[in-house]
């Protein structure tokens, strides 16, 4: 997914240059930009609380929705509770999301601009 590849690209320049909101953001926001493309469900404008209740009945995201979650609480986390992440957890950022699209694209599904 190009959209998906060039969040990541973007994110893991900002984790280099140390400007760890921006790597966050740009991992979490591209998790929600990614998951609304592929199944033009808007992902963007919900809290993780209504992220797990729709991925109940996400054909693409169901199977995957431990590993998303995972990452949108890290986020959480780090944005609402001002709680450093550490350097494992920033591993799980965008590990976890480069997991969660190569699966996804190999399961098929959802629309093909994303």
């Amino acid at each position: 997914s190009e959209i998906a590849e060039k969040y990541i690209k973007e994110a893991v320049i900002k984790r280099e240059e140390g400007d760890i909101e921006s790597f966050v953001d740009l991992v979490t926001i591209g998790l929600r930009d990614y998951m609304s493309l592929k199944q033009k469900i808007n992902y963007k404008e919900m809290t993780t609380f209504e992220v797990r209740r729709s991925l109940r009945h996400d054909k693409v995201f169901s199977s995957l929705s431990d590993d998303i979650l995972t990452i949108l609480k890290l986020g959480d986390r780090f944005k609402f509770a001002d709680e450093d992440l550490l350097e494992s957890d920033h591993e799980i950022l965008i590990n976890g999301f480069r997991a969660i699209v190569e699966t996804a694209e190999k399961n098929g599904g959802g629309s093909d601009t994303a």
